[in-house]
């Protein structure tokens, strides 16, 4: 389960203070799923890093009574100036996995070859999609989880963490937060 209870969150933009959540109260349960769509510039990476407890509240409290995993935890996070090999084994230590078992199953799914130890900044999107997706399966398949955390079911419906576009597909979400 994930909980906001009246999360407030702003910024000051060095010429305004910009609001991006006002006393915000929401729950995920186990097993359900969440969808975003919203405008550039309203707060998705604000919402989904605080789901991931990266960024904390001005006011307010987040409850996370379930693991973060790789897409909330990490969303996009694989480093650019180092390879997907470095990527994964730092990805599979930060979660206390075995970095071998890690690295050779990113290697064996992405099928990138030669690439996968060069840096992640010289990857086509395609490329550094399939890197986040191997290391997506392997935190899971190296858990077990034959469950799905809240976190997973919130990021996996759509594919993305959020969307600008209402057109996304939020059909396999149970909620959605649509901003406007």
């Amino acid at each position: 389960m994930l909980e906001f209870r009246n999360v407030s969150k702003s910024y000051w933009t060095g010429t305004q203070h910009k609001v991006i959540l006002d006393q915000v109260s929401f729950r995920v349960e186990l097993g359900k799923s969440m969808g975003i769509l919203a405008p550039n510039g309203t707060g998705k990476t604000t919402l989904i890093n605080m789901m991931a407890g990266l960024e904390k509240p001005d006011d307010g409290e987040i409850y996370r009574g379930c693991n973060i995993s790789f897409p909330l935890g990490f969303m996009g996070g694989v480093v650019g100036k180092v390879s997907a090999m470095e990527n994964s084994r730092y990805i599979a230590r930060l979660y206390g996995l075995d970095p071998d078992y890690v690295e050779s199953f990113c290697r064996w799914l992405c099928g990138l070859g030669e690439y996968f130890d060069q840096p992640l900044g010289t990857y086509s999107a395609g490329m550094r999609s399939r890197v986040s997706f191997a290391l997506m399966l392997a935190e899971s398949v190296s858990w077990g989880r034959a469950r799905r955390t809240a976190s997973t079911a919130a990021m996996a419906a759509v594919g993305r963490p959020s969307s600008h576009r209402a057109s996304a597909s939020i059909h396999p979400c149970s909620r959605g937060v649509i901003a406007v």
